[in-house]
């Protein structure tokens, strides 16, 4: 089923911006725009964000880097996907998350009507300082109406309007920068790249002329002495190319596969448009019956991606690499067992196993390391474990960069060290409330404790809140008790929170305002790179169980409550 215009309109824009639009459970690298798009560099030099290439979709857990100005997206729906990506969906509370655009409404046109997006005007200046800063204001609005436009919080007239409206005017700005008399060479360039974005972007909202501009654009810039600007035009010509082989303008693939051979001349252009402009380019040619071909540019990409310095574009290179492998497809089919009473931890860990050996090289550890947070958080503590006893057995035999290598030991001791908390009392020493008093655990003797680890910004904490407070007031006469710590690096919005959600239970945070959050030192010996954390103590101030959410809260507190005498009699 195709995207309706308003997303696909959507999906254009943040392509070309290079823009997350939701919170997923990886966080990516910083990476550079989708398919055969400039690089948004912007004027100010500073580097995009990680591109998107689809609509966003909710996520359950929210992970360590992320904020609310920076969260992690999901892959191209269209494009490759990762083993991990294969998952079956859990049996639990967070089986299907639903898109951001289901869960929204279109706000009230007085409110959009005062966003950036809507009020931004025009600064006909040629001072190249302030051309600089009105081509950042301009591509914060661009930025401000692609979120709303991904939470369908916007018409579409509206969005596609604002986004002609926008991308004209900085089509505008840059073609006077590029030409002021005063410019520095570093802006005249700046105003070069913010023309090759503007008028991709008017080519995704389906201006036809500018779609022209931009080939005839692209042409000129492709024979520049600037070596980041040729290649990014090189990119776009590439598309073009693409588009008249699969519109039958052309119906030679050697002009195509020419461009694919020469396209990395030096290493850092192995980004994000060149590989979803390469994966377009293999299906085309697929598609037009050039199996050859299509397998040649499948054969660059793959070489180019498989060692890249880029965890997502590494997992997605792996991912077309091993498309037709029997070893995944195996491995998919027992990890598909999770959630039932079948499941088979012998043939998960023979299943991995297999897979490491059909594919011996760092990637595969890291989709298979890929997989664990998402397994434990999801409940599946068992599988988890055996996960991660096989990418710690199969490190040694693998040859990895040191990135490679500190990333997949990061994610395997953040999960021991969650899962040794079981068992064990809690050391959560360090923190205080809001009116700088400690935590003192001696208050809670004898009781069940949920403990929380939440932040402001992390929208499925924040759902997670009536869940506690239905069991909260059903069971605190009983004995059951909240302490909730928060992650947030600063305790504003937090408390904002507290107060105005009348929480009855008192909420900790770190101690050291220099390192709270993520960088706190109970976050670090916890392993907690992901929230909401949970946990439950039980009476004898142990942890029970890690991960009680949603509706099993209730029954698991009831069982540790009903434990209790039993407990105090051994």
């Amino acid at each position: 089923m195709g995207l309706s215009p308003h997303i696909s309109a959507v999906v254009s824009l943040s392509i070309v911006l290079g823009l997350q639009l939701g919170c997923n459970k990886v966080q990516p690298e910083t990476a550079s725009n989708a398919a055969g798009q400039p690089n948004a560099t912007e004027a100010t030099g500073e580097a995009p964000i990680p591109g998107n290439a689809a609509p966003a979709a909710a996520s359950t857990h929210t992970t360590e880097n992320a904020s609310p100005a920076n969260t992690p997206t999901p892959t191209d729906a269209d494009s490759a996907q990762s083993v991990s990506s294969e998952l079956p969906a859990s049996s639990g509370a967070d089986s299907k998350p639903e898109s951001a655009a289901a869960n929204s409404q279109p706000i009230a046109e007085a409110e959009f009507q005062s966003r950036p997006f809507m009020t931004l005007q025009e600064n006909p200046t040629n001072a190249p300082e302030e051309l600089v800063q009105h081509l950042t204001d301009v591509d914060y609005a661009l930025q401000d109406l692609v979120r709303y436009g991904a939470s369908n919080m916007v018409p579409e007239e509206v969005y596609v309007s604002a986004g002609l409206r926008l991308g004209r005017m900085k089509l505008a700005a840059g073609q006077r920068l590029a030409t002021a008399a005063e410019a520095t060479t570093s802006q005249v360039r700046a105003g070069l790249l913010a023309q090759l974005v503007a008028l991709s972007h008017l080519s995704g909202l389906r201006d036809v002329e500018a779609a022209k501009e931009l080939e005839r654009f692209a042409g000129k810039l492709s024979q520049t002495d600037d070596p980041d600007l040729a290649h990014q035009s090189r990119v776009v010509l590439m598309g073009f190319e693409v588009q008249a082989l699969q519109n039958g303008l052309k119906s030679d693939p050697n002009a195509l596969l020419a461009q694919a051979e020469g396209l990395f001349a030096r290493p850092e252009d192995r980004n994000f448009p060149e590989f979803m402009t390469l994966q377009n380019a293999a299906q085309v040619l697929d598609q037009m019956g050039f199996a050859d071909a299509a397998q040649r540019v499948m054969e660059i990409l793959t070489s180019e991606y498989l060692n890249s310095d880029d965890p997502q574009l590494r997992g997605q290179a792996w991912a077309l690499a091993t498309r037709d492998s029997a070893a995944v497809e195996e491995f998919v089919t027992t990890m598909n067992s999770i959630g039932s009473p079948q499941v088979d931890l012998e043939a998960i860990d023979r299943g991995a196993r297999k897979l490491i050996a059909a594919h011996p090289n760092a990637t595969t550890l890291e989709q298979i390391s890929g997989m664990i947070g998402n397994v434990e958080y999801n409940g599946h503590l068992a599988v988890s474990q055996q996960l991660a006893t096989v990418v710690r057995e199969s490190m040694p035999t693998i040859e990895a960069t040191e990135q490679q290598r500190q990333a997949i030991e990061s994610v395997v001791s953040a999960h021991e060290a969650r899962g040794a908390l079981v068992g064990q009392p809690l050391p959560l020493n360090d923190v205080v409330d809001f009116s700088d008093q400690p935590l003192v655990w001696d208050d809670f003797q004898g009781k069940v404790v949920l403990v929380d680890f939440w932040a402001s910004w992390c929208k499925p904490c924040l759902q997670e809140i009536p869940n506690i407070r239905r069991a909260y007031e059903e069971l605190h006469a009983e004995g059951f008790e909240v302490v909730g710590v928060n992650m947030d690096d600063k305790f504003d919005a937090a408390q904002a929170i507290v107060t105005q959600q009348k929480l009855p239970w008192r909420t900790f945070h770190s101690q050291d305002p220099n390192a709270a959050g993520f960088k706190a030192s109970f976050a670090k010996q916890f392993g907690i790179n992901m929230i909401p954390f949970m946990l439950l103590i039980d009476t004898e101030g142990k942890v029970a169980a890690i991960h009680v959410r949603g509706e099993n809260i209730i029954p698991k507190v009831r069982e540790l409550l009903a434990a209790a005498p039993a407990q105090a009699s051994e």
